[in-house]
């Protein structure tokens, strides 16, 4: 009796050191961003949504801290600014629920009052919220963070200093791929005294002149509705550039890719300043060549080998299938070239294999057809093997050794029948 209450104890013990150990909870909270105009001496109140996806009911509290720095992605760096440094804005933002608990999958309302002090300096100031854990005896080892953070943007009225420059733009893939679009970025520089919200995009030209149309496609977040642009966006979830602070902004050219030769041109608004442009140029050279097409059959598999050179600027990765027909014509197999088949790199020569059988080929005469295309346009690549396999068919070979059989025993049943029908009429005979 005594070992079975201190097993109970002992697995009772061990299951809350798991829990304290791994148990994570998230929390979230929306908007993810709130921007705000208030003039110095005056407050504003906003409101957040706090969700409780999970299963539990939990205590959460808000935890504030102040940045002044992004990092290039947009990310905020988050920085230990003493109180009385006048970035701080800690002091700014009250909450009217401190601690809130919610029940599992569940959300509440917290408003938010900012209140700028008089005489604040006009400018930009920055805060990011995420909500944690509230320490409670009952539920010991669970810690609760907001998945992502929501970021608080003042802009406290005054002189606004605009003065933004791009100090670089190009595509920013280091290599081309045959199934990947092509990722145009700018670096944006804000020398001002507020945050920027640049407008960009990027229209494409060929060497003949002819704009291009549908070079960007994205799915709409509120519709699920797939949307088709004739420009690449480059902002098109509206991030925020901080005073002082560089970020690169990125679109991709993902729709109606093709070989050729491109000037891609920058368009780049912000506030009421004159517009940015910017161009770069790009090529893309696609060549992807048949060396050899053969079949390896082995003892117990048989594949195919794809020999290809790539002549052009684009890591090129084949797709499509190979036709198996026997000598009636008739389709026997069509096995594919992988998905995830290694990449030809411009200007090597590559060995590609498409597994078939983990046999040998059935006996009979075949040709194998490759029917395959490559690269943004699609083109074609083909090849044709002929082979022959002279295995024994032991399938077949039993289907004939029992026919065999059977007809020796029909013949000696017979014989059998003749003599004694025979051997009765002589009897009857004498």
């Amino acid at each position: 009796m005594s070992l079975t209450k201190t097993f109970s104890l002992t697995l009772s013990s061990f299951a809350a050191c798991v829990l304290t150990v791994s148990t994570v909870f998230a929390v979230g909270v929306k908007p993810v961003r709130t921007e705000l105009d208030i003039d110095p001496g005056a407050a504003v109140t906003a409101t957040i949504r706090v969700i409780n996806p999970e299963s539990i009911p939990i205590t959460v509290k808000p935890e504030l801290t102040v940045y002044t720095k992004n990092d290039e992605d947009g990310y905020p760096i988050v920085e230990d600014l003493a109180a009385d440094d006048p970035r701080n804005i800690s002091s700014w933002i009250a909450f009217d629920k401190n601690v809130i608990t919610l029940a599992p999958r569940s959300e509440k309302i917290v408003n938010f009052t900012v209140t700028v002090p008089d005489g604040a300096e006009p400018g930009g100031r920055y805060a990011s919220l995420l909500y944690t854990t509230v320490a409670d005896e009952n539920a010991t080892g669970i810690k609760i963070q907001t998945a992502v953070r929501s970021l608080i943007l003042i802009k406290v009225s005054g002189e606004e200093i605009h003065a933004g420059t791009v100090t670089s733009f190009t595509f920013k893939n280091d290599k081309i791929l045959s199934d990947k679009g092509l990722v145009f970025g700018c670096d944006f520089q804000n020398a001002g005294n507020v945050h920027e919200k640049p407008r960009a995009s990027v229209s494409l030209t060929d060497a003949a002149g002819k704009v291009l149309t549908g070079v960007a496609s994205y799915v709409d977040r509120d519709s699920g509705a797939t949307v088709i642009l004739d420009e690449v966006p480059l902002n098109l979830g509206g991030g925020n550039v901080l005073p002082g602070n560089e970020r690169i902004f990125t679109g991709e050219w993902n729709h109606n890719l093709r070989p050729g030769k491109f000037t891609a041109k920058l368009t780049l608004d912000y506030a009421d300043q004159p517009t940015i442009t910017q161009t770069t140029e790009v090529e893309i050279k696609e060549g992807l060549a048949v060396d050899s097409f053969v079949i390896n059959q082995l003892e117990k598999s048989t594949d195919f080998s794809l020999t290809l050179t790539n002549s052009g600027n684009v890591f090129e990765r084949p797709k499509g299938v190979i036709e198996i027909r026997n000598a009636y014509d008739e389709l026997v197999a069509s096995p594919q070239i992988p998905d995830n088949v290694e990449y030809v790199a411009p200007g090597s020569t590559a060995v590609i294999t498409i597994p078939w059988l983990e046999k040998t080929v059935p006996r009979g005469d075949y040709t194998a057809k490759l029917a395959a295309n490559f690269g943004f346009a699609n083109t074609p690549l083909t090849a044709e093997v002929q082979f022959s396999s002279s295995a024994i068919d032991f399938i077949l070979l039993g289907l004939i050794g029992g026919g065999v059989v059977i007809a020796i025993l029909l013949v000696t049943v017979i014989v059998l029948l003749v003599r004694r029908k025979k051997s009765r009429h002589a009897k009857m005979s004498s």
